[in-house]
């Protein structure tokens, strides 16, 4: 029922990623993750497989997990059911259905019902397995899953190939292959097609059967044993039918080995079958006979009783040749009494009456679906009427309304000549106290700027020069306090080049340009050079925009990130992701020290300081800034650890935008 994870891609790097993950949460955290080893280790590890289950039942019973108890009663009922612990699979199964029924758990019921039918399957009670094959069909269409949907029609299909019923068998794999298409469900589409193969071969359609058969192995190379082992027994089967016992011999043969590698019971049943029947053909009676002690062992072994009446009726037909024909008439009985306990009228007359009970039920669903389009199309056609009426009532007063419009129209006409005007004018003085702000603060700048220059440079001398040590600390702390107002110069500065600044578009390497920003940074006072940068980039390539202020708007976020670090992580990282399709999207990321909650909506603001570590509070404003002039936007997507803040650009812009 559920797909293993070894069949997924990159399985090796998933399965570490679960044993990584288990080792680092908590304990009420890994019932889920257990399930998922369970699941990768079931087929090819089952003694690994068992005690995960084991502990996926434990954990999530001592914290309550409900869903996951459900999903570890369908783990321990499997190890069950494949032992022949009949009895004691299913009250696993009983207990998870009316859990999952009582939970409301969907994914549960459907599961456990499917279990209930491949209980009855193994034990070949087609007629309860069936039922509850039919009552998943409803329960998935109930809950629009279409991939239970077609596990259904395929698990029906089998029973009815089992009985030997290939149109109905036929029917719904077809049914089966046609839910899968129409969702792209892509798991398990081979095998449905290699049974489908496997019916018409069986139907004497053998064109049909050896294209459908060939087209699967042709177009599946990294496919499962399973499938491989399966397309080359059909395949054997077809040559058999058709006389080419050559031919059938060495697909049988390749069917074998992969039904061994995978530990598949039931197909090396059919291939040492198949084999046996080969070799009775070529009338090599001994090694027949081999070939079918072999499939009688697996089949005792595995409680397999209608491959083990197919066996007695071979090992009839081998001692009527050997003219041993009492032991060939022992044999035969043998094949007509396990048959006969196995296909028993009641049992067909289950068969019968669950089918037909389902038509019913279709049918009732059908006629229910029928009315409620009727009602449907009532209520349209009473909706269509009462919006026409509408419609002509409005006609009428537009009509109506439309003089007034034009009076008012003219009116408004003039109001807006007038308010243009005005607006004019508005915009006119405020672009002149843009310009005269712009000149505040490049001549602040500028006149600050030569003092506070030639104060750090008396400093430098005083230190040299006067070795005292409370002098020593006065000078740095003017030193520092210099520093700082000249880092304000600056980023004001910055600003005012900013708004002025027209985007300049050209390519340029942004991964280079990240690098040469994290570099400067790493080398600034006060900045932890211990703190780990990871960049990625997809796809890598050129882009095309303003280089300088990408460079401000990396600079600040990046500054940011490195600055405000906590100091108690014992892996400090600061991330940079950058994706580039129909936009430029830049992630700055990082487990520093968060930011509150209650100021997040001020970050950008001018001259606002969000942290104890004092800044000049301009710096998420200048990426803003520079994120505006661009054309794009800037946000804060993660307050808490991780801290995350998001820019997302145009590719290309024209210039002057």
């Amino acid at each position: 029922f559920f797909l293993p994870i070894s069949q997924e891609p990159n399985s090796q790097s998933r399965l570490q990623s679960l044993l990584d993950q288990v080792r680092s949460r908590p304990e009420e955290e890994r019932d889920s993750l257990y399930y998922e080893l369970y699941a990768h280790y079931k087929y090819n590890h089952p003694d690994s497989a068992r005690q995960y289950a084991l502990k996926v039942h434990e954990l999530s019973r001592k914290y309550n997990h409900r869903e996951v108890y459900v999903k570890s009663l369908h783990a321990l009922g499997f190890f069950a059911r494949e032992e022949g612990n009949y009895d004691t699979a299913r009250k696993y199964y009983e207990n998870g259905l009316k859990l999952a029924f009582e939970i409301e758990f969907e994914v549960g019921i459907l599961m456990m019902i499917n279990n209930f039918g491949q209980l009855y399957y193994y034990q070949q009670q087609y007629d309860s397995a069936l039922y509850y094959y039919l009552e998943e069909i409803e329960y998935a269409t109930k809950y629009n899953q279409p991939y239970d949907l077609a596990i259904s029609y395929n698990n029906v299909a089998s029973i009815y190939s089992n009985i030997g019923n290939y149109d109905e068998a036929l029917n719904n794999y077809l049914k089966c292959i046609e839910i899968k298409n129409n969702n792209n469900i892509k798991v398990g589409l081979e095998l449905n097609y290699c049974n489908a193969g496997n019916c018409y071969a069986e139907l004497g359609k053998y064109d049909n059967a050896i294209k459908i058969i060939n087209s699967v192995l042709n177009n599946c190379q990294d496919c499962d044993f399973q499938i491989t082992a399966m397309c080359y027994k059909y395949l054997g089967n077809i040559y058999f039918e058709l006389g080419d016992f050559k031919n059938a011999e060495n697909l049988c043969k390749i069917s074998l080995y992969n039904s061994i590698q995978r530990k598949d019971l039931m197909s090396q049943i059919n291939n040492y079958t198949q084999l046996g029947r080969i070799y009775l053909q070529f009338n090599e009676l001994n090694t027949s006979l081999k070939y079918l002690d072999s499939a009688n062992e697996i089949a005792i072994r595995s409680k397999s009783r209608l491959n083990q009446s197919n066996l007695y009726q071979y090992y009839s037909l081998i001692y009527e040749k050997k003219g041993d024909f009492l032991q060939a008439l022992n044999y035969k009985n043998k094949m007509v009494i396990l048959r006969d306990s196995i296909f028993t009228p009641e049992q067909s007359k289950n068969i019968k009456n669950n089918l037909l009970a389902f038509q019913q039920a279709q049918n009732e669903l059908a006629l229910q679906e029928k009315e409620s389009r009727i009602q449907r199309n009532r209520q349209f056609i009473y909706l269509i009427s009462s919006i026409t009426f509408l419609l002509l009532i409005i006609i009428l007063f537009y009509y109506r309304a439309l003089a007034l419009r034009r009076k008012i129209s003219e009116r408004l006409g003039e109001l807006v000549g007038i308010r243009t005007r005005e607006l004019s004018e508005s915009n006119m003085q405020l672009m002149s106290s843009r310009n005269d702000l712009d000149t505040f603060l490049y001549r602040t700048s500028h006149d600050i700027r030569g003092p506070i220059t030639t104060l750090m440079g008396l400093t430098n001398i005083a230190r040299v020069e006067g070795p005292g040590k409370i002098t020593t600390s006065f000078l740095e702390k003017m030193d520092i306090t210099t520093a700082k107002i000249n880092e304000i110069i600056n980023r004001l500065t910055n600003v005012s080049q900013i708004n002025s600044l027209v985007p300049d578009i050209t390519s340029f390497d942004l991964v280079a340009l990240a690098n040469e920003s994290v570099s400067e940074i790493r080398n600034r006072p006060g900045i932890d050079t211990v703190i780990n940068f990871r960049l990625s980039c997809r796809p890598v390539e050129e882009v095309r925009t303003d280089k300088n202020l990408i460079r401000i708007i990396l600079t600040n976020l990046l500054e940011n990130a490195f600055k405000y670090n906590d100091q108690r992580e014992e892996d400090a990282m600061v991330a940079l992701k950058i994706e580039q399709n129909s936009r430029l999207d830049i992630k700055i990321i990082d487990n520093g020290i968060g930011i509150d909650p209650a100021i997040s909506g001020r970050l950008f603001d001018f001259f606002f300081v969000a942290s104890e570590k004092r800044g000049a509070g301009l710096g998420l404003y200048q990426a803003r800034l520079a994120t505006q002039k661009l054309g794009g936007s800037i946000s804060l997507v993660n307050n808490k650890k991780p801290t995350c803040f998001r820019v997302s650009l145009p590719l290309v812009q024209d210039r002057g935008n």
